[in-house]
């Protein structure tokens, strides 16, 4: 037997024709005004060009996004402005048993200039190396 809460949602929701599930919610204007208000954090759009690299990249299944994250935040790279994964592959012909491939997707951007290749060349290389220690590999 419905509750009387559920019946009352389901009259409602075909009376006013909806198709989606209809959620209701309180907000306790009190608890939110007595949060602190956070400074937003602007930073100003520089005027030169990004230059995006992926890497290709072989992990063991065991490997968390939360570990490849946290070791590329300890590079601590000024120039890397973001990096995402961009596609993951569980299973396919080239990938090994109990392995999976990451593209990683990075971009690289100077406020003060724009980056040279032999700069780009060094962070790839400090990604690259940070990766390996926490057991990928370029996939080949």
């Amino acid at each position: 037997m419905r509750s009387k809460t559920t019946q009352n949602r389901s009259c409602t929701r075909n009376r006013r024709k909806l198709k989606q599930t209809v959620l209701i919610g309180e907000i306790y204007l009190d608890r939110l005004y007595r949060q602190k208000l956070r400074q937003p954090l602007v930073r100003e759009l520089s005027r030169f060009q990004s230059v995006r690299r992926d890497f290709s990249l072989l992990f063991p299944d065991s490997t968390a996004w939360a570990a490849i994250e946290d070791k590329l935040r300890s590079l601590d790279i000024p120039e890397l402005r973001s990096f995402a994964p961009k596609e993951i592959l569980h299973e396919s012909k080239s990938i090994p048993t109990g392995h999976f491939s990451l593209l990683l997707g990075a971009v690289f951007q100077s406020q003060e200039r724009t980056l040279r290749e032999e700069e780009l060349q060094q962070f790839s290389q400090q990604i690259i190396a940070a990766m390996e220690s926490i057991g990928g590999r370029l996939r080949t």
